[in-house]
């Protein structure tokens, strides 16, 4: 907006000069009316500049702006006044001595006003790229931070899953090799809890079968092994193998009663 003004400053006094020193009337009602014009458009800019003002020294330059705007005006409209009852030479020194003064002091104050400008939009780009730095290292700080948790968190939940499944991998390996006496302590309330229950459940099977087939062989045949489904193939087999076994010894025992009653009918050899 500044920028603007500085072309408009130095456009209202070439108009003021067309004003006062302009070959004919009609150049010298155009020049007046451009001038007034642009002296228009400069205070409606200084309004909306003064919008976007937010510092003390920029309202303090700013009102310079005005003051010496004010005073500069003055002075242009005393010397076109002069210069409108003919009076051309007492015009011009009025243009070229106190309208100059008056001219330069204004135009030094939006060349002030320009340099604070820029300088403040340096500190702001200065500020602006110091907040950007920060900003990249707080984002970076945060992500390594959330890379090493993620891993930690990785790594525990592995570890939560494996090792569990190590355990229960090493159990039905010794269940393969037909050692029953295993322990799986894993209570968990998840998928991993329930295929621990699940091993619990068949240790438990295997060992009840083991513990049949140890009384079976002892030579107890009143064992009595229930079968935990329809498909439990294996304690139906045992308990089919367990009832034929008994019924073979009865037979053997009926037989052998037979054989016994059969001996005591013959009759016994006379001693000599």
């Amino acid at each position: 907006a500044m920028g603007e003004m500085a072309k408009d400053g130095v456009l209202l006094r070439r108009y003021e000069l067309g004003s006062i020193s302009g070959d004919s009337s009609e150049t010298k009602k155009s020049y007046e009316e451009n001038g007034v014009a642009t002296e228009r458009r400069i205070k409606e800019n200084l309004a909306k500049y003064e919008q976007t003002v937010r510092s003390a020294e920029g309202h303090r330059l700013l009102d310079n702006i005005k003051t010496h705007l004010d005073q500069y005006l003055a002075h242009r409209d005393h010397g076109l006044e002069v210069a409108r009852n003919g009076k051309l030479k007492e015009a011009l020194q009025i243009c070229y001595h106190e309208n100059k003064a008056s001219f330069e002091v204004l135009d030094s104050d939006i060349a002030e006003n320009v340099k604070f400008n820029r300088a403040q939009a340096v500190a702001a780009a200065k500020e602006a790229e110091k907040d950007y730095y920060a900003s990249r290292d707080l984002v970076f700080g945060v992500l390594g931070v959330a890379i090493v948790v993620g891993i930690f968190l990785a790594m525990f939940v592995s570890r939560m899953i494996a090792n569990p499944l190590r355990t229960m991998q090493e159990v039905a390996a010794k269940l393969a090799l037909g050692d029953v006496e295993q322990n799986i302590t894993n209570d968990s309330k998840d998928e991993i809890g329930s295929l621990a229950q699940s091993f619990r459940e068949v240790i438990k099977y295997n060992q009840g079968v083991a513990h049949s087939c140890e009384i079976l062989g002892r030579g107890d045949l009143t064992i009595d092994v229930q079968a935990k489904s329809e498909k439990d193939l294996l304690s139906k087999s045992f308990g089919t193998a367990i009832h034929s076994m008994r019924e073979t010894i009865m037979e053997m025992a009926d037989s052998s009663s037979g054989i016994a009653s059969a001996a005591e009918s013959f009759p016994q050899p006379q001693p000599r």
